[in-house]
């Protein structure tokens, strides 16, 4: 493990001796990129979450993305009618992703109108 511990003094008004670690992998990354289709079209309103999360955001219209990540976590890239994608941060600042077509989903919608 990388980090640091600390043990507050009495005289810091603490009764009690506490330790604070910091994990290297807890150290927050911050991560942007574009996400793109297999045409190389921007994807606006792509979720981007971090793995095993709440931590999320989503692409604007030019399918520019900006998020804090764990330097060890891993991205999730999901769209409707695309293949869901994870990529590791593994210190990377800028991820771009190319989000190909799920044809399988693309089957399975279907579309009711109504009129009045």
């Amino acid at each position: 493990m990388h980090g640091f511990a600390y043990t507050p003094s009495s005289a810091e008004g603490f009764s009690s001796s506490a330790r604070f670690s910091l994990d290297r992998q807890m150290l927050d990354t911050t991560v942007t990129g574009t996400v793109v289709d297999s045409s190389g079209q921007p994807l606006p309103g792509v979720t981007i979450t971090v793995q095993g999360t709440t931590i999320g955001t989503v692409t604007d219209l030019d399918g520019r993305y900006t998020i804090n990540a764990p330097d060890g976590g891993v991205l999730v890239f999901s769209f409707i009618g695309f293949e869901r994608q994870a990529i590791e941060v593994g210190g990377k600042s800028i991820i771009n992703v190319t989000l190909n077509e799920d044809t399988a989903s693309l089957d399975e919608v279907v579309v009711i109108g109504y009129g009045t």
